[in-house]
């Protein structure tokens, strides 16, 4: 009788073994993209907004210096309350500068001087961004990035083209 009887005490500690570091790792990427879908999605209703109330009819040196960037740039993390993974790039390109580089298809020339495009780059760490385990280094070396690109006329408040 005791030929039929097999031991496997251990087999279920060997599999949990095996399995348990998989689910952690998918719960972790899973729980990044959550955060990261969030973030996109609070960026995507504040960076309008944003842009339309800092970037149209900037008044005296700020029209010139490009001052109005860092003030869309501010605005946008102010409204999004963003933690210490996610960070917010502007960057501005004029209708003149619009046949600089073959990125600039969108703006082409154009008959209104005026138009500015803001680039809008919202940027995202993964956790963890750094490891160490038994002496061994491991991390991320990417970052998520969600870009919206808005066109606006700098004396027409409140419209985007």
């Amino acid at each position: 009788m005791t030929g039929l009887w097999h031991d496997e005490d251990g087999q279920m500690v060997v599999e949990l073994a095996v399995i348990a570091p998989v689910v952690i790792v998918v719960c972790i990427v899973v729980m990044n993209l959550m955060q990261f879908m969030g973030q996109v999605a609070l960026f995507d209703r504040v960076a309008p907004d944003a842009v339309m109330s800092q970037a149209v009819s900037p008044s005296g040196e700020d029209a010139q210096a490009g001052g109005q960037r860092e003030l869309v740039r501010q605005t946008i993390l102010d409204a999004m309350d963003a933690g210490p993974r996610v960070d917010v790039s502007v960057t501005t390109l004029s209708s003149l500068e619009a046949g600089s580089t073959d990125d600039d298809a969108l703006l082409g020339f154009s008959f209104a001087p005026n138009l500015t495009r803001y680039v809008c780059v919202l940027s995202f760490t993964p956790w963890p961004s750094s490891l160490s385990i038994a002496g061994v280094d491991a991390a991320i070396p990417f970052r998520l990035t969600h870009r919206r690109t808005f066109t606006v006329d700098c004396y027409s408040p409140g419209v985007f083209f």
